[in-house]
């Protein structure tokens, strides 16, 4: 029997690709239906009521909140359904079956007690190549030709942005409210509040970055206080900070104006510059998916809503 798979997001190609695609008649998503993803269709739920009988339906994703959903309307419906990690666990156990055969290395026996089932890797693409990816080496690269005697960050992934910054630089501050205990050569961590950035001199910074952090400043994700303004008050502290001809590296979520509680709030791109009008914006380019966009307008993604905080506004200014 074929299987029918109840979402055709990347979870849903995932597990075409992990089940086999000629096992697959086709998708069922209500967003994309009519669509042909991968060389299979996408059906409607009602189409689905329609066909269900004759196949195996898959619940792919892997949300907790999404799949009580799906499930709760794939039973009001009466259309029988399986999750898809209780299938795949037949297909490992099929390739475990198969290695146990083939091998003949005593010390590497596949023995079920230390089992480790992994599914969604097979369809997966080599790497993980994204806005974050592209943002990370955009600042570093202009970090890197700026060369500044000291460079400051505020909350950018350590094992992201930071480690760019580590391969070609040692003297980094990094700054954040959450501790850090891991000592990292070459990383300078100071543990504070950047609403205000009360323990660094005013006109002291010449080289600063925020790489997706700014966003979340008061929304109680990261065990901050609860404050609708912290990030405006984190704008307006940077400013006091750098020196002149100093430089801020900074990217946000932008697109339409509004909050996505308690992830991070999406900016107009405007909004951002009037917030920094005591410093001279010196690019705003995008990125989203795969690519950079340099030297956008300021006002080209201000009706954008369904990227979900994932396009990012990549600002520089200078004091």
């Amino acid at each position: 029997m074929k299987y029918i798979l109840f979402g055709a997001g990347g979870r849903g190609i995932n597990a075409l690709y992990f089940l086999g695609s000629e096992n697959v008649y086709c998708f069922c998503d209500n967003v994309q239906a009519g669509n042909v993803i991968e060389g299979k269709k996408v059906v409607s739920f009602d189409e689905l009521k329609k066909i269900h009988q004759s196949y195996t339906v898959i619940i792919t994703t892997s949300n907790g909140k999404y799949m009580v959903e799906i499930a709760l309307k794939l039973r009001q419906s009466e259309i029988s359904f399986v999750l898809f990690e209780d299938e795949a666990d037949k297909y490992i156990e099929k390739d475990f079956q198969q290695y146990e055969a083939l091998n003949k290395r005593v010390n590497f026996r596949p023995n079920k007690k230390y089992s480790y089932p992994i599914c969604w890797d097979k369809g997966d693409q080599a790497g993980n190549i994204g806005s974050y990816f592209y943002q990370d080496l955009w600042a570093a690269k202009k970090i890197f030709v700026a060369q500044p005697e000291e460079h400051y960050d505020i909350g950018s992934r350590v094992d992201g942005f930071i480690a760019h910054l580590l391969s070609f630089r040692k003297n980094i501050k990094l700054l954040d409210i959450r501790p850090l205990e891991s000592k990292i050569s070459g990383v300078d961590f100071i543990q504070c509040d950047a609403t205000n950035l009360d323990n660094i001199p005013d006109n002291s910074i010449e080289s600063l970055s925020a790489l997706c952090s700014l966003e979340h400043f008061g929304l109680g994700r990261y065990g901050d206080p609860i404050d609708p303004e912290a990030c405006f008050k984190c704008f307006a502290a940077i400013q006091k900070k750098i020196k002149k001809n100093g430089k801020i590296y900074i990217s946000l979520p932008v697109g339409k104006e509004h909050i996505e509680f308690n992830a991070h709030r999406v900016f107009y791109a405007e909004t951002i510059v009037r917030a920094f009008d005591g410093m001279v914006l010196e690019e705003y380019s995008t990125t989203f998916g795969e690519n950079i966009d340099y030297n956008v307008d300021v006002h080209a993604h201000d009706e954008v809503t369904a990227k979900g905080g994932n396009l990012f506004g990549l600002f520089v200014f200078k004091k």
